[in-house]
């Protein structure tokens, strides 16, 4: 039993690809949401079954709910399949997420860009800054059928607070209260695909979730996935942290491979 469970570990260490330096990617929600999509991935996802899959061609697709898969965990809205996504504390590990199947039936390796259309926002507000950790935000993974590793696989951390450690700069608001604590909150929006970890100076580089990029040789299908995600440590008296998004879409384009000479 020890040997098997070292085994997915291990498996779930090498999925995280250009993940794997960041500690924060280590943790279970990572570990579950990567097992979740390897593991239709490796089953051939859609065979047998009537799936509103996108078929490439040279140029571009939009398609729209309801999508292909969803999946959610802990506080997570199970309505992935219909694009609208929902996290909440409260539980160690939330999830909510909707994937696509894409299939290149055509007889060239296609260069694919996946990007989602659709809005997000979050939210947190506590009044005590003591024995809690919160962080969150957005992720995307692209995975081929039949292979363990991912393709693309990016996350985006919108917020990490913690209470020894309360920010209080950017757009997070901290007022004062009677007897001496903290009121504090965050506020934050916008296009699910620009999302990207927070940038400080004397940093100046982003890296967005979307668009999801992969190579489709002739006859391969990939799942491409988002979804929210947070995770949560002590005791949720006096603490709120709320993340929604709507995908009301992906935009699909493919072409053959450019090479420069």
């Amino acid at each position: 039993m020890t040997a098997v469970l070292e085994r997915h570990h291990s498996e779930s260490m090498n999925d995280l690809g250009d993940l794997e330096f960041d500690p924060v990617a280590r943790e279970p929600v990572f570990e579950r949401a990567n097992e979740f999509v390897r593991d239709r991935a490796l089953r051939e996802i859609g065979t047998g079954q009537r799936l509103l899959r996108i078929d490439l061609a040279e140029g571009g697709v939009l398609t729209g709910p309801p999508y292909d898969l969803s999946w959610h965990l802990g506080n997570g809205g199970p309505l992935g399949r219909m694009g609208e996504l929902f996290t909440a504390s409260g539980e160690p590990e939330s999830t909510s997420g909707a994937g696509i199947v894409v299939d290149n039936p055509t007889s060239r390796t296609l260069h694919v860009s996946v990007t989602p259309i659709g809005h997000h926002r979050y939210s947190w507000i506590w009044a005590d800054v003591h024995g809690l950790s919160s962080r969150g935000g957005l992720a995307t993974v692209a995975y081929r059928s039949g292979d363990p590793s991912p393709v693309f696989t990016r996350r985006a951390t919108l917020w990490n607070v913690s209470g020894g450690d309360l920010p209080n700069s950017g757009n997070i608001a901290v007022l004062p209260t009677i007897p001496p604590a903290v009121l504090a909150g965050e506020t934050g929006e916008g296009p699910v695909g620009d999302a990207s970890d927070t940038v400080r100076p004397p940093l100046s580089f982003r890296f967005p979730v979307a668009p999801i990029t992969f190579y489709a040789e002739p006859g391969e299908r990939h799942i491409v996935w988002i979804w929210l995600w947070q995770m949560f440590r002590g005791d949720d008296r006096g603490f709120l942290a709320l993340h929604t998004a709507t995908v009301n879409g992906f935009a699909v384009s493919s072409a053959p491979p450019t090479v420069l000479h």
